[in-house]
């Protein structure tokens, strides 16, 4: 049973003239396929194949074929089945479960569909006629293999395998249905007889067939053997001469039953099927819908909150079991995730349990050859960059999750993992931004430490000396100059202080507005008086229209805003250029704009210039710190307003915001009204 070897090899022939000598090609890359069922020798298999694979690097895969209309293996066979599984995947094996009629054909389709060479086996047990009789797994192999290599391992015997560690589990028989056939067969024979005055005996076997049939659709193949059986009893006792009797006087009613029992037979085999393989496909229909919508819920989670409950959720309706999901602490210990609403009181064997399966990365628990006597089944949840959780399931009545179950809880487990790693990153990505951040925001401080406040400190200070110096002679026209340079330097280092403190308010979320009722002509006025002096020289046009109500207003706010705006217009425009100042009022807000002729704005930079620390320093000259326009979008949305910077036709830019003008002043009271409530003095 075993197929040689045949590696290609490169062949070297001696040249010769007129003849074509090439090599052949590589031979293509090995890869090993375990076929497993529930047989106590299949964990010598496993143990062979990995042996193999260890010695020559092959990859491997562990496959077991489930038919669609054969009945349970039995409880010991199903848990020794699992622990085989479980068995491949911590020795590294890939394990796929396959579905078919036949065993060796799907294993055969699957192995050509992945490129397999080499397919190992256990040796077949049970008696030499039967397989004669009946055929193995081992000769359908063989017979249909072709080019793929078939290796036959010995297994070992039943009492070898260690019957400590089978777990049974619970599983309700069928005896129910088998009793059910009977009234289905009495039900035909009540039939049969009220037609049989107008029916020949074999046309009455049409009626049994049909029990027949519904005992295969509604029971299943066994009880519809059954219900064969007794309707070929019932049609010979009540319709066969000599009735109510066993016995068959005419030779052609013994053809007529045998017929009759073998169309019963398969028509009641075939129908068994196809309801096995309907249910099956409901059950494989059920299980993709909800992976289906696992995978849709999970890609909308994005934070550990919204990931616990799908987790909860859909994987204890697929295992039927209660959840447990464990996530690393910053000591490296685990600790179960919040949220979780599981009754299942954890010990420490089982907190010792999952911290295992942590480390280690493999499955341990009941149902396992690790820890079997735990009361859960723990397995890590690996994402790409490697285990970051551990899933716990607990079955009330103590059974073990079975393999089929446990293959689709993995599934889920997977994309459970990766949501939680991608939530990780998300983190780490916004702590890295935060600290990106900070940097900048470092960086620009000393900056404003290091240029923008010891300028005019340096300033200041040299002004000073030379005023306080007793010995030096300063003329009066050099004194004034030295001293308007002092109260320059000082507005100006008052601003960059105040800047800061506006910032830090803005950042901190400490701006709390005191509104009042304002006109819109007293606040720009305000903003155009405290810019005074840096207005000397440079022309303003101011536009406001007409009937302009008042506004609901934090006017020292505002007034920042329109002195910053115009600090900015006058930093960026040439000398002598006017700078416009617009207002008005469109959809219930007030809108306000600066203008200026300068250079414009940077394309794309339109939303970057309200950034902290910003700045531009065009023609060679020096902003600030790049605070003022931050400062104003605080304050403007603090308002619940918006702002916006463009470019305008014939260059320059303009900077407007608005701001929400309120449902108007509430009325005055008149005080003619109240004289005539309060009546005349007494």
């Amino acid at each position: 049973m075993l197929k040689a070897d045949a590696t290609a090899t490169r062949l070297r022939l001696p040249q010769r003239s007129g003849v074509d000598v090439r090599e052949e090609s590589p031979p293509r890359p090995e890869r090993l396929l375990v076929a497993v069922s529930a047989s106590p020798t299949a964990t010598r298999v496993i143990y062979a194949a990995a042996n193999m694979v260890a010695s020559f690097g092959f990859a491997w895969i562990v496959v077991h074929v489930e038919k669609p209309g054969e009945l349970g293996p039995g409880e010991r066979d199903d848990s020794r089945l699992a622990q085989t599984l479980h068995l491949a995947e911590s020795l590294g094996a890939e394990v796929v479960s396959l579905f078919g009629n036949s065993t060796s054909g799907e294993i055969l389709a699957y192995a050509r569909a992945r490129g397999v060479t080499r397919i190992v086996v256990g040796k077949p047990g049970g008696s030499w006629w039967r397989h004669r009789l009946l055929g193995s797994l081992v000769d359908d192999l063989v017979r249909g293999s072709d080019d793929i290599d078939i290796y036959v391992i010995r297994g070992a015997e039943e009492s070898a395998v260690r019957r400590d560690s089978l777990i049974p589990l619970t599983r309700t028989g069928p005896r129910s249905a088998y009793l059910l056939s009977v009234p289905v067969v009495a039900v035909a024979t009540g039939v049969a007889s009220l037609l049989s005055r107008h029916l020949v005996p074999g046309d009455l076997t049409m009626i049994y067939l049909v029990g027949v049939v519904f005992a295969a659709v509604r029971l299943g193949p066994g009880p519809s053997m059954l219900a064969s059986i007794l309707s070929l009893v019932a049609f010979n006792f009540f319709f066969v001469p000599p009735r109510y009797t066993l016995s068959v006087w005419d030779s052609r009613y013994l053809l007529t039953l045998a017929v009759m029992l073998a169309v019963s037979a398969l028509t009641g085999s075939l129908a068994g099927r196809l309801r096995t393989q309907a249910a099956a496909a409901r059950v494989r229909e059920q299980r993709i819908a909800s992976l289906y919508a696992f995978s849709r819920e999970c890609t909308r989670a994005s934070d550990l909150e919204s990931v616990v409950p799908l987790a909860e959720r859909f994987i204890g309706e697929m295992a039927g079991a209660e959840v447990w999901l464990f996530l690393p602490n910053a000591h490296g210990g685990l600790e179960p995730a919040p949220g979780i609403t599981s009754a299942f009181a954890l010990s420490a064997e089982e907190r010792a349990a999952a911290q295992w399966v942590f480390e280690h990365g493999l499955m341990a628990g009941r149902g396992t050859d690790t820890l079997p006597d735990l009361q859960a089944l723990y397995m890590p949840l690996v994402a790409p960059r490697g285990t970051n959780a551990v899933l716990g399931l607990f079955v009330e009545d103590g059974s073990p999750v079975d393999p089929d179950r446990i293959r689709l809880v993995q599934a889920l487990a997977g994309q459970v993992a990766i949501v939680l790693e991608r939530a990780q990153l998300a983190g780490e990505a916004h702590h890295a931004q935060v600290q990106a951040e900070s940097e900048r925001l470092r960086d620009a401080l000393l900056s404003c430490v290091s240029h923008d406040l010891r300028t005019p400190l340096g300033t200041i200070s040299g002004a000073a000396s030379s005023l306080a110096d007793p010995d030096a002679y300063v003329p009066e026209e050099s004194r004034r100059e030295l001293a308007q340079s002092i109260y320059e330097e000082s507005e100006r280092l008052n601003r960059l202080v105040g800047n800061l403190l506006n910032m830090t308010r803005i950042e901190f979320g400490a701006v709390a507005l005191q509104k009042d009722w304002l006109p819109v002509e007293e606040v720009v006025g305000s903003a155009l008086t405290r810019l005074g002096k840096l207005l000397r020289d440079r022309p303003v046009t101011i536009r406001v229209a007409e009937d302009m109500p008042m506004a609901s207003l934090d006017g020292v706010l505002i007034e920042q805003v329109l002195v910053n705006l115009i600090e900015n217009a006058l930093a960026h425009s040439p000398d002598g250029v006017p700078v416009e100042i617009g207002a008005s009022v469109l959809n219930d807000r007030l809108v306000i704009e600066v203008s200026d002729r300068g250079d414009g704005i940077a394309a794309g930079a339109e939303d970057r210039i309200f950034e902290s620390f910003a700045t531009s320093q065009p023609q060679g000259r020096s902003h600030g710190i790049g605070l003022g326009l931050a400062i104003c979008k605080g304050f403007v949305e603090a308002h619940g307003g918006t702002i916006r910077a463009e470019n305008r036709p014939g260059g320059g830019a303009v900077l407007r915001f608005a701001v929400p003008v309120g449902d108007g002043p509430p009325p005055m009271p008149s005080g003619d009204t109240d004289e005539d409530e309060e009546g005349p003095a007494a």
